[in-house]
């Protein structure tokens, strides 16, 4: 579906073109399906479940403003305010020129509070907890709303704020004239039963656009499963491997870059991290971060907001983790052919982490 075809639901033609500008020029399928058969504008509420970086997230910005361009409100709600943040600044760029107005609401932003309480916006993009706090203050909060978008749905399973999360579900299950929901979410096995408790249609869809393959590397062999259609392979990485972990790291990274393609590492701490910068940017042809910050439109990751420490280039990204302290891991992605690598344990004496 070619991004032209929005004007057909009234968006603004600069507002197509911008998009179109941003290299949108044809919606993903997940986006295509909410359109046509899920009927996303025609308030129809749905979960969207697919795959990271499928398009579901635009499919929750295109109801967002959707529901300004008719005049109706939309809370957008995300689980933490550095999302909060982001997304806020992204919308506010896009948008406002568009004469929508985008506020945001967290524990650090409380400036537009009274706005939002007011009904002095078109689209809010407000924190779980923060949300629930509006609720429990204006019983007629709700009654302002045309749509509610929930990012990062999965979340109702997270011990510590699912329950946050399943109080505003029920809010919005028991009300009278309930608003749109759009929730965005993890592939997961029980999203069925999410979406028959709140009566609601489940947009499934477990394709990625770009092919990601899961693996390691061994002796300069990258061994993988493609996640779509789940067949095994082996590809030469490292004709000449060196010795040592993170020497096989570094030379997957020049050889990632040297073919035009992109990475992104996730590694344990943050001495780890600043290390492997300094390591990369001695080796690579890349400009540093200062220059490239510039360069970075909103709609790309902001390392402000998103945590990451110390490097950022247009082919190599290095981000602290929390997880899988076990592990390194090195993404390199294409449209070509993308590929994950990981170091196994070090029992197995893996070439590559």
């Amino acid at each position: 579906m070619r991004i032209e075809k929005l004007l057909q639901y009234d968006f603004p033609e600069d507002m197509v073109m911008n998009w179109k500008r941003m290299g949108i020029s044809d919606l993903q399928p997940i986006q295509e399906q909410a359109i046509q058969q899920y009927k996303l504008f025609n308030c129809n509420s749905m979960i969207v479940s697919a795959p990271t970086s499928s398009g579901k997230t635009f499919v929750g910005e295109l109801a967002a403003v959707y529901q300004a361009i008719k005049k109706r409100k939309t809370a957008f709600l995300v689980p933490l305010k550095a999302i909060a943040e982001e997304k806020f600044l992204t919308f506010k760029q896009m948008y406002e020129r568009q004469g929508i107005r985008v506020v945001v609401s967290s524990r650090d932003r409380k400036e537009f509070d009274t706005d939002i309480e007011n009904g002095a916006y078109e689209i809010a993009i407000i924190v779980y907890e923060k949300f629930f706090q509006l609720l429990n203050s204006n019983e007629h909060f709700l009654d302002s709303l045309g749509l509610v978008v929930i990012d990062e749905l999965q979340m109702l399973a997270d011990s510590g704020r699912g329950a946050t999360l399943e109080m505003i579900l029920t809010h919005l299950r028991m009300q009278k004239n309930a608003p749109q929901i759009v929730g965005l979410s993890a592939v997961l096995g029980n999203n069925q039963i999410v979406n028959q408790w709140l009566g609601i249609d489940l947009l499934q869809f477990n394709q990625r656009p770009i092919e990601l393959r899961l693996g390691y590397i061994y002796q300069g062999v990258f061994h993988y499963r493609s996640m779509n259609n789940r067949s095994t392979g082996d590809e030469l990485i490292l004709s000449d491997p060196p010795e040592g972990k993170n020497e096989i790291l570094y030379a997957a990274v020049e050889k990632f870059v040297g073919d035009g393609e992109q990475s992104l590492l996730f590694l344990l701490d943050k001495d780890t991290v600043r290390n492997c910068a300094r390591e990369l940017a001695a080796r690579l042809p890349l400009d540093p971060a200062s220059v490239i910050g510039s360069r970075i439109s909103t709609r790309s990751l902001s390392a402000k907001t998103a945590g990451i420490t110390c490097f950022f280039g247009y082919q190599c990204l290095i981000v602290r983790t929390i997880f899988c302290p076990k592990y390194i891991a090195c993404l390199s992605s294409s449209s070509a052919r993308p590929h994950f690598t990981a170091s196994t344990p070090a029992a197995a004496t893996p070439s590559a982490a």
